[in-house]
């Protein structure tokens, strides 16, 4: 890891692990949800990917 990806996106590497083909999932603290599902939702969107929601089983983006 270059010290510009661990300036411009710090805790990203260990979400990576995640990634399952073309798949990623990332879990989080209930009391975040709002925020964190928002935020996934939006850059999805603007990367021209789906966000789907497993917990409530529908797509966010």
């Amino acid at each position: 890891m270059t010290t510009r990806t661990k300036t411009r996106a710090p805790g990203l590497m260990p979400l990576i692990n995640n990634a399952s083909g073309p798949l990623f999932y990332f879990g989080m603290v209930f009391s975040k949800y709002q925020h964190a599902a928002q935020f996934a939702a939006e850059r999805a969107r603007t990367l021209g990917l789906v966000c789907f929601d497993p917990q409530d089983g529908r797509l966010v983006a």
